[in-house]
């Protein structure tokens, strides 16, 4: 059963400012993620791994996005306020997934700290987050939409692997936290980039470079849940993640996957429109 969303407004104050400016970094309460503002514009890029074809992407409304992945110390927060039960999840062992009644976000399979991003969270888990930080902090937060996410994932210049800075192995260690030769010493049978970005599992939250809005880990670290299932009522995550092949690190990459379950890979980011 799950815990009704409720309020701790003396701990999370809402913080007073105007629409924020386009790039600009703020938060709306003491304990609310950090967000960037979006202007709206479209750009060129894949649509899905499937499609290799390029397709134009278009945002039409400003919005923000959360400079980081959610933590799992914001993720804390949220069950500690509203007693939220989650359930078991999948970890990979040797070349399968296998779930464990032991393994949930608060034990993905390995050690993490309050500053890498939560896993082994179902898109519900993440909707109901985003239902608490929109109560706490007086703001309509939401899950981005897949145009959204891809727009934000291009960083202005283009994704992994078609910008020129990424045909170099060694760069793509700079920019995302994806299978390397430090994952290799794991899981000996996974593909990997020819660099290290020295972390097996998870990193702690911008240890790596940006993209060009100012965005950390949307190509790795972990995959991040979208707004909407597909026709088919299977949700989709974007991005790649700390056991995905460099290949998968890419704003194409979309996994979709059944609603209930849950992976030490995958987590997620918040969303917000914003006023013109």
């Amino acid at each position: 059963m799950k815990a009704p969303i409720l309020a701790l407004a003396a701990t999370f104050a809402a913080v007073t400012f105007v629409s924020p400016t386009d790039g600009q970094t703020f938060s709306d309460c003491n304990k609310c993620p950090q967000m960037i503002s979006i202007a709206p514009g479209a750009v060129s890029a894949e649509y899905s791994k499937a499609k290799k074809k390029s397709q134009w992407i278009v945002v039409k409304q400003r919005y923000a996005l959360s400079k980081f992945e959610i933590t799992r110390g914001q993720y804390a927060a949220f069950i500690a306020a509203t007693g939220y039960k989650t359930e078991p999840c999948l970890h990979k062992n040797g070349r399968r997934w296998e779930l464990s009644s032991v393994q949930n976000w608060t034990n993905p399979g390995f050690k993490q700290g309050n500053d890498e991003p939560v896993a082994c969270v179902s898109r519900g888990d993440a909707l109901s987050y985003t239902k608490w930080l929109s109560h706490v902090s007086g703001k309509s937060y939401r899950l981005p939409l897949e145009n959204e996410w891809i727009y934000a994932a291009t960083g202005k210049e283009g994704s992994f692997p078609f910008s020129k800075r990424f045909e170099n192995h060694a760069e793509r260690c700079k920019y995302a936290n994806t299978a390397d030769k430090a994952l290799k010493q794991k899981y000996p049978n996974v593909q990997i980039s020819k660099c290290t970005d020295y972390y097996i599992y998870t990193a702690p939250i911008g240890r790596f470079k940006p993209n060009g809005f100012g965005l950390h880990d949307m190509l790795g670290n972990v995959s991040e849940w979208i707004a909407r299932s597909n026709k088919n009522g299977a949700d989709i995550a974007r991005g790649g993640s700390w056991i995905m092949m460099a290949g998968a690190g890419r704003s194409a990459y979309r996994f979709r996957n059944s609603t209930k379950k849950r992976y030490s890979d995958i987590g997620f980011r918040v969303a917000r429109t914003l006023s013109k």
